[in-house]
């Protein structure tokens, strides 16, 4: 069944993949006409040509970042990229300091990035706060 799967996400004939495709260049399409700052954060619909209301069902690029980068711009893009290196660099400073939970965090984290170049998951409410609270213990010797 897995096989199956991953045979069908590299079918450029499937429907799904096809509609994917489609999105992803509405995208930078977009990007392209708004590149600093997007047609404004929640307004995806527009992107897309559709009713504001679709933003309710969840309308998204099915990529976090072309997503973040269609609604806030190259500068709401570079700003997320800028907090994804900082919480790498936490990371490693605390896998040098030997902890467990930085090692298993870095595997979550990479996971999740990756995820997120199909799907926007992490703009889910359970999902962020998820990972908002994993991300925490890495700060919580901060002062």
């Amino acid at each position: 069944m897995a096989f199956k799967r991953a045979k069908s996400i590299a079918d450029l004939e499937e429907l799904s993949v096809k509609s994917r495709l489609g999105i992803w260049k509405s995208s930078f399409e977009s990007i392209l006409q708004h590149p600093l700052l997007g047609v404004g954060i929640g307004n995806y619909p527009v992107v897309l040509n559709e009713d504001i209301s679709a933003a309710k069902k969840g309308a998204s690029a099915h990529n976090l970042y072309l997503d973040i980068a269609s609604e806030m711009g190259l500068l709401g893009l570079a700003a997320f990229l800028l907090i994804i290196l900082s919480i790498f660099k936490k990371i490693r400073k605390e896998i040098i300091s030997n902890k467990l939970y930085a090692i298993c965090f870095l595997f979550f984290f990479i996971w999740i990035l990756i995820y997120n170049l199909f799907d926007v998951v992490l703009l889910n409410d359970k999902v962020l706060l998820s990972f908002m609270i994993t991300a925490g213990l890495l700060y919580k010797d901060e002062q």
